[in-house]
């Protein structure tokens, strides 16, 4: 699977890191790098980056989104609320086939309130390979549980700089 990290510009994703796998016969092709944008609304990690942002934050993205795209937006709104079920149930986001593609995916939140840091993290592959129930038993509590021992980490680290 891709891994990346992203945090949100305007009313997108933006890319920070991106780890691919070793090239294999069945492998997720992107054009996704660093400094690479998706939409925040219909994938996994812009849900992820949601389901993080403040309450103030969040109503201003669901206003800009409902404004410049009112033909996507009853489908996007559906999935944003799908979303914050997902993540008050299970502690991740998933995403199936997302952006017209056939990619599964995964996404949690990484929240630094003290930092006033939002960012997002995914794990994203070929459909084929990633079922959803294997996204939701396996991968999806592996990356929850990752992103909040980053999480730990670097709060822990900005405590010991104090």
């Amino acid at each position: 699977m891709t891994v990346s990290l992203a945090t949100r510009d305007q009313l997108e994703m933006v890319f920070l890191e991106v780890t691919r796998p070793p090239p294999t016969s069945i492998r997720l092709v992107t054009n996704t790098d660093i400094g690479s944008v998706m939409p925040i609304a219909c994938t996994s990690i812009g849900l992820a980056y949601m389901v993080g942002a403040s309450v103030r934050e969040h109503a201003q993205i669901v206003q800009g989104l409902s404004r410049q795209h009112p033909q996507e937006w009853p489908t996007w709104r559906a999935g944003i609320e799908r979303a914050h079920l997902e993540y008050q149930r299970q502690g991740f986001v998933t995403s199936q086939r997302s952006w017209g593609r056939e990619v599964n995916a995964v996404g949690a939140p990484l929240v630094l309130r003290e930092h006033q840091l939002v960012a997002a993290f995914h794990c994203a592959g070929p459909a084929a390979l990633h079922s959803m129930p294997s996204l939701r038993r396996q991968i999806g509590p592996r990356l929850r549980e990752t992103v909040a021992e980053i999480g730990q980490a670097m709060s822990q680290r900005a405590s010991a700089k104090r």
